[in-house]
Parts: C-alpha cells; sequence; structure tokens
C-alpha cells in the first residue's frame, strides 16, 4: 500500500502516476471515473497492466467497462 500526501485542493489523479510508479505488467489498477484519463490509461497499459475503470459519461469514444 502507497500514500501521497497533496493539499487539500489538489486533485488525486494528480499523484496517480506516483503511485503507480511500481506497477508490473500483468497488474491491474480498479479506479472510479474521476480517473478516466487518456494519459492514465496509457499511463498504466505501457507497463504492460491493465486498467478497470468506468469511462467519464462525456468521452466521446466510449471505452467498454
Amino acid at each position: 500500500m502507497k500514500f501521497v500526501i497533496t493539499p487539500d485542493n489538489t486533485h488525486d489523479i494528480q499523484a496517480a502516476a506516483e503511485l503507480l510508479a511500481d506497477i508490473r505488467k500483468g497488474q491491474m489498477v480498479l479506479a472510479d471515473k474521476a480517473y478516466d484519463a487518456n494519459w492514465l490509461r496509457d499511463y498504466v497499459s505501457d507497463r504492460g497492466a491493465w486498467t478497470n475503470m468506468p469511462p467519464k459519461p462525456l468521452r466521446k469514444s466510449p471505452i467498454c467497462f
């Protein structure tokens, strides 16, 4: 388990890359739709891992969840 302390006005996704720096191939990231961002999905995918998070409702190209 990892923690990153951020100021109270910081969105959680800003610490996501630091929290996921040790992710390994084959692991899965479970997150809610607040974390639905292309850069985060790419970050996880580039490391051989998977994302399992619902897409935001305003996404132009919905992602299967």
